[in-house]
C-alpha cells in the first residue's frame, strides 16, 4: 500500500468500519514493515505474528467476529475479493463473518487466514454459510 493511502485511511472517520480498517492497516504494518523482530527468538517472532494476525478476527469494537463454515464437504471455488478471482478453499474450514449484508448476488463476506500475511476476503452465498458461533 502507498504511504498516502495508509495515512488517509488512518485519518478518515471514526465509525466502526474506519476503526476496523485502521486496526487492520496497523496490523499489516507490524507484519510487513517492522524490523522490531530482528532481535527476537524464533518463538517470540511466531507469537508476535500470531498476535498480529488475531487483529483480523476482531470487529471495530474489539469483539471477536462470528465464526462460520461452509455447507458440504471437500473443496469449493469461491470468489476472492483479495485475488479478484475464484479460488479453491476447503468447505470445512473455519471462517470469520465480516458482513451481515449480502451483495446483489446474495453473498456474504467472510475472512480467512488463507494467505498467511494478509488473509483473504471471500464472497460466499448466504445459504451455504453455517454459523458455528465463537468456537
Amino acid at each position: 500500500m502507498s504511504k498516502k493511502l495508509i495515512e488517509n485511511a488512518r485519518k478518515k472517520g471514526d465509525g466502526r468500519g474506519a476503526v476496523r480498517a485502521k486496526r487492520i492497516i496497523d496490523a499489516l504494518d507490524r507484519l510487513m514493515g517492522t524490523n522490531d523482530t530482528k532481535d527476537m527468538s524464533e518463538f517470540d517472532k511466531l507469537l508476535f505474528q500470531a498476535e498480529t494476525l488475531a487483529e483480523f478476527t476482531l470487529d471495530g469494537e474489539g469483539n471477536p467476529l462470528e465464526m462460520v463454515t461452509i455447507k458440504g464437504s471437500g473443496y469449493g471455488y469461491y470468489y476472492s475479493m483479495s485475488d479478484k478471482k475464484l479460488i479453491n478453499i476447503p468447505r470445512s474450514g473455519e471462517y470469520y463473518l465480516i458482513s451481515e449484508k449480502p451483495d446483489n448476488l446474495g453473498r456474504l463476506k467472510v475472512y480467512s487466514h488463507y494467505k498467511f500475511v494478509s488473509g483473504v476476503v471471500l464472497l460466499i452465498p448466504k445459504d451455504e454459510i453455517v454459523r458455528i458461533g465463537n468456537n
